[in-house]
């Protein structure tokens, strides 16, 4: 299930949006920047994962390598829907992450607007969560069914995720909220050390959280980071 605009007049790269974690492609900012970049003539798809929102799929098998399979089937889909050689990537969230280790083996991706990326994936289960999925199969946690794969993945793909940010040579924008309480500016600034590209940069919106929707402001200060870093690439 997903999303698209298609201006009459449009650009040459087609953007994908990606959601974060157990969410669709209704999460936001991701519409909001979908119309305002089809008002600036860039064709935007969003879709949503397998396992999340209306796709097709049970949410055990929601996992970062499901992510990965997803995204790769949904580039080729745009590619030849669109009759484009290249995409760009605007990711949200635990979605950086299939988005980067795609972009760090794939030629026809050009760039990458990650919004608040994490890089310690690994942080986010103890011990204790773990032993309980490996038992019972899955856990819930704020409303959602984790599967055993997607737990281990979170914790075993860190330094193949580590290795692919080395890896990326294109331009990439990193977006972070000021007072995001989920992925540290610490974090974000390391990614953006280990990227590989010249054409790389960091943006911290002031006052916002990792939703983006803090205040008010959020939003356009986003819209704007977003479309001064397009506008440099053209």
């Amino acid at each position: 299930m997903g999303s698209h605009f298609i201006p009459p007049k449009h650009k040459n790269i087609p953007l994908i949006l990606t959601h974060g974690s157990f969410d669709n492609h209704c999460q936001y900012p991701l519409p909001h920047l979908a119309r305002f970049l089809a008002n600036k003539g860039y064709i935007t798809f969003r879709f949503d994962f397998r396992g999340c929102g209306n796709s097709d799929g049970s949410e055990e098998e929601y996992c970062l390598s499901s992510q990965m399979e997803d995204l790769e089937k949904v580039i080729d889909f745009i590619k030849m829907k669109t009759n484009k050689n290249k995409v760009g990537i605007i990711a949200k969230s635990i979605s950086c992450i299939p988005s980067f280790i795609i972009a760090s083996k794939r030629k026809d991706i050009t760039m990458i607007i990650a919004l608040g990326p994490p890089l310690h994936i690994d942080k986010y289960w103890s011990e204790e969560e773990v032993e309980e999925v490996k038992k019972r199969g899955y856990i819930f946690h704020e409303g959602c069914k984790y599967g055993l794969k997607y737990a281990l993945e979170m914790r075993n793909l860190k330094k193949n995720y580590i290795e692919s940010l080395k890896k990326i040579d294109i331009p990439t924008l990193l977006i972070v909220g000021e007072n995001d309480k989920k992925v540290s500016l610490e974090e974000v600034k390391t990614i953006l050390s280990l990227l590989k590209s010249e054409g790389k940069k960091m943006e911290i919106i002031k006052n916002a959280d990792h939703s983006f929707k803090m205040n008010e402001n959020n939003l356009e200060d986003v819209k704007k980071c977003v479309e001064n870093f397009l506008l440099e690439l053209e």
